[in-house]
């Protein structure tokens, strides 16, 4: 839930510094959707898919699942702080 969570915040906060002309988006495969109405709700559907996958991956490999999720949760919290710092810029 973490994992969709942060994701939707980076979707929605990114949105915002493009929009507001503050930043660009840094992600080449993202860059074209950034401006769209559904960049959101792919985010969403996105990061709740690879949820799910770590979650039926967790099944069977607990402990490198564990590991591997709390990387990539740090990584988004990070990268969610990150954006936040740069959207400040715009208020």
């Amino acid at each position: 839930m973490a994992l969709v969570l942060l994701n939707v915040a980076d979707a929605v906060i990114s949105q915002f510094i493009v929009q507001s002309g503050v930043g660009t988006e840094g992600n080449l495969l993202l860059s074209y959707w950034i401006t769209r109405r559904e960049f959101v709700l792919i985010k969403a559907g996105a990061s709740a898919l690879a949820a799910i996958l770590l979650w039926d991956l967790s099944r069977r490999a607990p402990r490198p699942t564990l590991v591997i999720t709390a990387v990539i949760v740090a990584f988004y919290i990070i990268i969610v702080f990150w954006n936040i710092l740069v959207a400040s810029r715009a208020v």
